[in-house]
């Protein structure tokens, strides 16, 4: 794995007593792999996450799962049209509870998959860190599996959220920009624990060859929990830099944006060495952001979204905007922890471009530290749907 001994603990951390019931936890792998036959490159993700696990240890909970709860007598009112039918409720709505896997791809072609289990079904190594759903295991350098999910399985089970898809994968990964801190709040914790990743390995993917190379998987790792999602839910992140103003490709680089929290968000980037951290529940800044559609010129041929961010803190004014076409963003929906039919729902891609600037004030003006291109970002924003 690489990295510090605190990025290890954060990485290996699990839930907390008082989530189990009320809290999920996710570790999310996002990574770049090219196609063998047709060079094409593509961008995936693969999380690992689990929802309210001890609520109902033993079984699988989906909350958007139809369970009938109306009876023969209910059944009676109903046929006759009485006044009783009308306070009828016929389904449950029950908090979820349970373990997923999910795999997918970003971009114009976006889809993933996914596999459910109890907690029970799932196995933990505390002293070596290894975490085994079904055929999928989690390690501290390691990440493989085996998913498949076909059409008739989602027709009977549409509250999957996912679509059908094959996945076999065995990757190897090391962090080298290993990151301790994103956000630390009462009810939410977020460290994007790689901002520089290496991923290298090999997967079939829905019938075709990919490979990962450490040079070109522009990978990052990151890892939240807390009592539910955040929303607004603002990421952004990537580690495919280049300097503007020097010309050379930054191959120690990445950051990572995300929140909301409390209306502010945190900023972590590594460049090259120097380390910028705007923690949102830590550091005194001023921070403006946002994710609007880009007014359109008469020069663009596709329509855009932007997100922008900018800093102002007592040493450094950040700026940044990485845009992304429409057309390659896709809508992914997530189940919330309370229940009642909630869902996060976001959207996303991994080939997000644009630029940021770095600014360090001296004295009364402002001296431009680096001038950084960026692309195949990885971006998202959602809020929650009921």
């Amino acid at each position: 794995m690489a990295g510090s001994k605190k990025t290890g603990k954060i990485y290996r951390s699990l839930l907390s007593n008082s989530l189990k019931k009320n809290g999920l936890i996710t570790w999310r792998y996002v990574f770049t792999g090219t196609e063998r036959e047709t060079a094409v490159e593509k961008t995936f993700f693969l999380e690992f996450a689990m929802i309210n696990p001890s609520e109902t240890a033993e079984e699988i909970t989906l909350g958007f799962k139809a369970r009938q709860i109306f009876n023969e007598e209910d059944l009676q009112y109903a046929l006759a049209g009485t006044d009783s039918a009308k306070t009828i409720q016929t389904e449950a709505i029950l908090k979820p509870s349970f373990v997923t896997v999910r795999f997918g791809e970003m971009g114009s072609s976006a889809r993933h998959t996914a596999l459910y289990f109890s907690s029970n079904q799932i196995e933990i190594n505390q002293k070596n860190f290894e975490i085994t759903a079904g055929n999928c295991r989690f390690t501290e350098n390691t990440i493989t599996g085996f998913i498949s999910v076909d059409e008739n399985e989602l027709e009977t089970h549409p509250e999957y959220l996912c679509n059908p898809g094959y996945v076999k994968y065995n990757f190897d990964f090391e962090i080298t920009s290993p990151c301790e801190s994103g956000f630390d709040g009462k009810d939410f914790f977020w460290c994007p624990v790689g901002l520089k990743t290496n991923f290298s390995g090999t997967m079939n993917y829905n019938g075709y060859d990919y490979i990962v190379n450490p040079k070109t998987s522009f990978g990052y790792i990151e890892k939240f929990y807390g009592r539910d999602y955040v929303s607004p839910w603002f990421h952004l992140s990537g580690c495919s830099i280049q300097s503007i103003i020097s010309g050379h490709t930054l191959f120690d680089s990445g950051f990572a944006v995300h929140g909301s929290f409390n209306d502010k968000i945190s900023f972590i980037a590594d460049i090259e060495g120097t380390r910028l951290d705007f923690v949102a529940d830590k550091n005194k800044f001023n921070c403006i952001w946002e994710c609007v559609q880009a007014p359109k010129t008469a020069d663009d041929e596709n329509e855009l979204l932007h997100w922008n961010v900018s800093i102002d803190e007592k040493t450094w004014v950040i700026d940044a905007d990485i845009f992304c076409k429409v057309s390659d963003l896709a809508n992914r929906k997530m189940e919330m922890t309370c229940g009642k039919r909630m869902l996060l729902s976001v959207i996303e891609t991994g080939s997000g471009y644009g630029e940021i600037k770095v600014f360090k004030k001296t004295k009364k003006s402002l001296e431009q530290i680096e001038y950084l291109r960026v692309t195949k970002a990885f971006c998202q924003y959602g809020n929650i749907e009921e």
